[in-house]
């Protein structure tokens, strides 16, 4: 991470790469002075430390940080779910700057989703539905600030101002964006499968009312075989040219002894998983230009590398699937997630 810069990490597929994983790990290696995110409640976080924590609304980075956190404006919040998860992951309240212009979600908005989004196969957690009201600016939006369950939290009107404080003084900033790259609504896999606002580092930046000039590292996530989510009782969606494949043939290729297959975090619902799609990680390629690639699941490559830490111990096979990213996009793969828990990782110096 670079001091004095807002630096970002990004999801380069359809969400589930393991951003939390890669978070924490950042976070403990470069201790930054100021965690950002705009969270709504559509996808969970996970790192496995000492025991398994998942958020929905809060960083999860957090959990291994004592820094302040902001809450940005992109953000929504179900008061219910967000209060448990404070308490669940121990963190003090005190160390919340919360955005005013962030709405809260209401029974409303989910009803909405349930009528509207299932032929999408959406979360359906009322995410859309909230930020539709906040930018119809209709007298039904409820803000952090209206809600006094909020009121012994920090509560301020210029996030911006906050975070350009830090920065001028050459703090640390570390952002990690919500969902993935290629759930973009205006850039994503195909319209309308994709999620409801704009995934990009370009966009986080505006959201958190910093210049783009303020840049630093931006990391961004993968896995060897994107995910999307369950079909419920509608369509998620395709993967661009990749074919979408079963759980038992990824776990016959990668050699493993046990089911691989992955259970959504949100909705409960089975993942579907599919192909490398060049198409798409070229795509983010082009328009994220990443400074490092972080590449989880690598144990669905082969499973002989499941917990390993050191690249040299790395089988041939993963080594020459990551080769390949060099020599055909360029990118350096920097970190290695070989397991679910959180120091299961191999790190590479260029």
């Amino acid at each position: 991470m670079q001091a004095g810069k807002f630096n970002i990490l990004i999801g380069g597929m359809a969400g589930s790469e393991s951003k939390g994983k890669i978070s924490a790990y950042l976070t403990e290696l470069h201790d930054p002075d100021l965690i950002v995110s705009h969270f709504m409640p559509n996808a969970g976080h996970t790192i496995i430390t000492d025991r398994k924590y998942v958020s929905y609304h809060l960083p999860i980075c957090a959990v291994v940080s004592n820094a302040p956190v902001v809450i940005g404006p992109g953000a929504a919040i179900n008061p219910e779910t967000f209060f448990t998860e404070l308490e669940t992951l121990g963190i003090d309240p005190s160390r919340l700057i919360i955005s005013n212009r962030v709405p809260l979600i209401t029974a409303e908005h989910i009803y909405i989703e349930n009528q509207k989004l299932e032929h999408i196969a959406s979360t359906t957690q009322g995410c859309g539905a909230c930020v539709s009201s906040k930018i119809m600016r209709g007298d039904d939006v409820i803000r952090v600030g209206d809600d006094p369950r909020f009121a012994d939290l920090n509560i301020v009107e210029d996030i911006g101002q906050i975070i350009n404080d830090f920065l001028d003084k050459g703090l640390t900033v570390f952002c990690e964006m919500a969902q993935g790259f290629d759930l973009c609504l205006n850039h994503g896999i195909e319209y309308p499968y994709c999620t409801s606002r704009n995934i990009q580092p370009a966009q986080v930046m505006a959201d958190s009312g910093v210049s783009p000039k303020r840049v630093g590292q931006i990391y961004s996530v993968i896995r060897p075989y994107p995910i999307r989510v369950g079909n419920h009782r509608g369509f998620s969606g395709p993967y661009a040219e990749a074919e979408e494949l079963g759980w038992d043939e990824v776990k016959q290729r990668c050699g493993s002894p046990e089911d691989l297959t992955e259970i959504t975090t949100t909705t409960k619902r089975q993942r579907r998983i599919f192909e490398f799609s060049h198409e798409r990680f070229n795509s983010m390629i082009t328009l994220v230009q990443p400074d490092e690639i972080a590449l989880n699941f690598v144990n669905y490559i082969n499973w002989e590398d499941y917990g390993k830490t050191d690249w040299n111990e790395i089988s041939d096979k993963t080594k020459d699937w990551v080769a390949d990213q060099k020599n055909t996009y360029g990118v350096f793969v920097s970190m290695l997630g070989t397991g679910p828990d959180h120091h299961q990782i191999v790190i590479r110096s260029k």
